[in-house]
């Protein structure tokens, strides 16, 4: 990961002070799964240092054999995540005497996007190894895609601090375009082979208007009051919710999956359309 972020400011009279600065972060990687112990805990394997073992029987399995909780199995795809972020914002303040105004305003960009793999659980003795069907052969994933692009800007004027009668009197503006997409896939396939919510049209905006004022009465004593008028409108379109089932399960014979059962949906190098669909609607079987 690494970040940068720069400021510029111009003063070119007492009067009037204008300062710009843009920062962009960015961060890469492929993290870690975490280990999943439910199989060591529940497992019982052949102990022949144990008398259950001896016996003929098994003996439950110590969590304390394992070596390092943070070796295990990793199968299907390799996960990843990937995500930037940046923004520029300005600030102009200009002070008449009486009263000064100041105008603000910023845009960000932020983009996220994660493919997780999957986590067999803890490696201990006695447990299948590396080329195991059950471990390598199985690419259940979850795919992520966010989007922002945000904007927000504010104007307002105001009286000195040292002045008796206090008052600021602005307006305020936001909006903002998200796009949020999550695919999961099940793969082999049982039936249900996963879903996908695509949100390619999330919007959200906000504007506003307000004034306070405080007046000193005496040096101990004064007043103040305050007025704020906010709108928001928050809207979503153009999404895709789908369940993908129907697919036959492992064990049958249809000809279209090349009949030996093994339904795959989600293997190495598959990847959604995503936030990147020309038609969002579900087709008719």
């Amino acid at each position: 990961n690494y970040a940068f972020r720069g400021t510029l400011k111009y003063k070119p009279s007492p009067r009037f002070t204008a300062i710009v600065s843009s920062d962009y972060l960015r961060e890469r990687g492929t993290g870690w799964l975490g280990a999943e112990f439910n199989g060591a805990l529940t497992t019982q394997i052949d102990n022949p240092d144990t008398p259950a073992a001896n016996d003929g029987g098994y003996a439950p399995f110590d969590p304390n054999d394992i070596e390092n909780p943070r070796n295990s199995y990793l199968r299907g795809m390799n996960p990843w995540t990937d995500l930037w972020h940046y923004g520029v914002r300005g600030n102009l303040v200009y002070d008449f005497g009486p009263a000064s105004v100041e105008a603000l305003g910023s845009y960000r960009s932020l983009r996220y996007t994660q493919i997780s793999g999957g986590n067999y659980g803890a490696i201990y003795p006695g447990r299948g190894g590396y080329d195991a069907p059950e471990l390598a052969d199985d690419y259940n994933s979850d795919f992520w895609d966010s989007r922002s692009q945000s904007v927000v800007a504010e104007l307002r004027a105001f009286a000195p601090d040292s002045a008796r009668f206090r008052w600021t009197a602005g307006a305020f503006y936001f909006n903002e375009d998200q796009q949020v997409f999550l695919g999961q896939v099940n793969d082999p396939a049982n039936g249900f082979a996963g879903g996908e919510f695509n949100m390619p049209d999330v919007k959200g905006g906000s504007i506003a208007g307000y004034a306070d004022a405080t007046f000193d009465l005496a040096d101990f004593f004064r007043v103040l009051a305050g007025v704020r008028l906010t709108r928001e409108d928050k809207s979503r379109k153009n999404g895709l919710w789908s369940l993908l089932n129907g697919f036959p399960s492992p064990g049958g014979t249809d000809p279209r999956y090349g009949g030996d059962g093994n339904i795959r949906f989600g293997t190495e190098g598959f990847r959604f359309a995503g936030l990147d669909r020309s038609d969002y609607t579900i087709p008719t079987p």
